[in-house]
């Protein structure tokens, strides 16, 4: 079909030796033949160029890949074409082998690296991908300074804010435990190391060892939490150590706890329309403290509790309907989450505290006061004292507009 097209604008244009141009064509229209067939040529000039350049000859690419197969299915090798000429190696050809071998860091890189052939190709000729060496050497030391200078910037937010450090569990593909350690603070999260715990995560001696060194790496005035899941064995450890660290708390992860809620109503012998209204609210909670959008300490405390009358409201406020779920939670949040840091970061939230429907209980300030004879001194207890009575009555700074704003 091809051949007749290109006959045909021959014929319109005039320019084949061996065929009669036509003389009932248009002058724009035999201009225009020409001019196409001019442009058909330089390309199949160029594209034949470019074949040359990477070894491909003049022939088709189809043609050239279909030769290197056969040779490879006839021989093996992949040395030389079905018609015994040798096959012309292109630069792409040194990321490529016919020979099985060992994987190894090597050839997983040339793997990679041929992944990142379209890229390279896109830039366009002449370009010259970062070598191997040049990746682990230079540009990994780069990489490692960005780093250090981002570091830098986070160690002073937690001189400012402090930090949490956080203790995350996961199994691997090859059914190995793996716990990473991370610093969360207003700036962001920071990994700071993994470890393999396999033969250790059931034993309280080593796990405190690990976060305590962690602790211990990071400066430990400046931690205001540790969190962990809420296994037995961490429940001993965390214990242990705010009884050796005398201004940290121990935490228990908030959305792990919500999972194991979740799981114990879902064991419940409820109707199935019950069930879905009672754990609504609950998973709103656990996408609440999931979220990233905003830290979600000085929130937890309002979250539980209007989660529990959402559900006694779902449930027409019948209480055999209810009962059993809230039960199934206090279980949980009680001994768990429901602790003197969430009740601090309760009362000292502005948008709750100057609201209408915070309630000034005594197990909040009780919190809020054990809070405050942990982490400060004398001193400062004295100044956060007079700083407090401020607080609750909104003068000062805390009667700003920014406060008033977060009231309404």
């Amino acid at each position: 079909m091809h051949g007749r097209v290109n006959r045909l604008k021959h014929h319109l244009a005039g320019t084949h030796h061996g065929m009669k141009p036509c003389n009932k064509v248009s002058e724009d229209a035999r201009l225009e033949c020409k001019e196409a067939l001019a442009n058909f040529k330089d390309q199949k000039t160029k594209r034949n160029e470019l074949f040359q350049e990477i070894g491909m000859g003049p022939t088709s690419m189809h043609e050239s890949a279909l030769s290197k197969t056969i040779g490879t299915l006839g021989r093996g090798s992949g040395s030389v074409s079905g018609s015994g000429e040798p096959i012309p190696r292109g630069p792409m050809d040194k990321f490529t082998t016919s020979q099985p071998r060992q994987t190894t860091l090597n050839s997983k890189w040339k793997q990679e690296e041929r992944k990142e052939g379209n890229a390279f190709a896109n830039f366009g000729p002449g370009f010259k991908p970062s070598s191997m060496h040049e990746m682990r050497t230079c540009i990994l030391k780069e990489e490692v300074n960005d780093l250090s200078i981002i570091m830098e910037d986070h160690k002073k937010a937690w001189k400012q804010y402090g930090y949490s450090i956080m203790s995350d569990g996961w199994t691997d593909g090859k059914s190995r435990c793996l716990i990473n350690f991370l610093v969360n603070s207003p700036t962001g999260t920071w990994f700071m190391k993994s470890i393999d715990a396999s033969d250790t995560i059931k034993n309280g001696e080593l796990m405190f060892k690990y976060l305590d060194e962690v602790v211990e790496e990071i400066a430990e005035e400046n931690v205001v939490q540790v969190i962990t899941d809420n296994a037995s064995n961490y429940v001993n450890v965390g214990m242990r150590l705010m009884e050796k660290r005398r201004k940290l708390w121990w935490t228990p992860c908030t959305a792990h706890c919500i999972d194991l809620i979740l799981e114990d109503i879902g064991k419940l012998n409820v109707h199935a329309t019950t069930l879905s209204r009672t754990t609504v609210p609950l998973v709103s909670v656990l996408r609440e403290v999931d979220s990233e959008e905003r830290p979600a300490m000085g929130y937890i405390y309002e979250l539980m509790d209007s989660a529990k009358e959402k559900i006694a409201f779902n449930c027409r406020g019948v209480e055999r309907k209810y009962g059993p779920i809230w039960r199934k939670i206090d279980v949980r949040w009680t001994p768990q989450l429901h602790r003197p840091l969430h009740a601090t970061g309760y009362y000292l939230n502005p948008q709750l505290r100057y609201g209408d429907k915070f309630f000034n209980a005594d197990e909040v300030r009780k919190g809020l006061f054990e809070c405050m004879d942990r982490m400060l001194d004398y001193q400062e207890r004295l100044k956060a004292d007079i700083q407090l009575d401020s607080y609750d009555q909104a003068m000062g700074e805390f009667g700003s507009r920014i406060a008033i704003d977060l009231e309404h």
